[in-house]
């Protein structure tokens, strides 16, 4: 956590059949203006559907 109690880093670690998966992620310039663009649907996917497709094999 920042002095401004805001997060800046969270690890997660999961076990997969694959094995051992961490990611990383860092947080950084709240408050600044952004613009999105949505990503087409063909470029996404939903988390939890990649992970049951792991455990799968």
């Amino acid at each position: 956590m920042s002095q401004d109690n805001l997060p800046v880093e969270s690890v997660v670690t999961a076990a997969t059949k694959a094995g051992v998966m961490k990611t990383a992620t860092y947080y950084s310039d709240f408050g600044t203006p952004v613009t999105v663009k949505r990503p087409p649907a063909y470029d996404t996917a939903d988390f939890a559907d990649l992970m049951k497709q792991q455990q799968a094999g």
